[in-house]
């Protein structure tokens, strides 16, 4: 086996390895995400996105904040 045959067969196990990893992280990311939207969802309705901030948990939005960020997009 050659220099360059080595260095070539290195270079595609090198890739397999980064392909595989990138791969695995995606898979894990994908697994987080769904666990988050699961257990995020049913606290998310209509009114967190129509109510401003409050001291209960219940009761609180996102409506200022939101409104802010559409101001600094003008």
């Amino acid at each position: 086996m050659t220099n360059l045959q080595k260095r070539k067969l290195q270079d595609k196990i090198f890739h397999i390895l980064v392909l595989s990893a990138t791969l695995f992280g995606l898979v894990v990311l994908v697994i987080l995400l769904k666990e988050i939207l699961n257990d995020g969802l049913k606290w998310i309705n209509i009114d967190f996105f129509r109510n401003f901030a409050s001291r209960f948990p219940r009761k609180s939005g996102i409506k200022a904040h939101y409104l802010e960020v559409c101001g600094l997009l003008d």
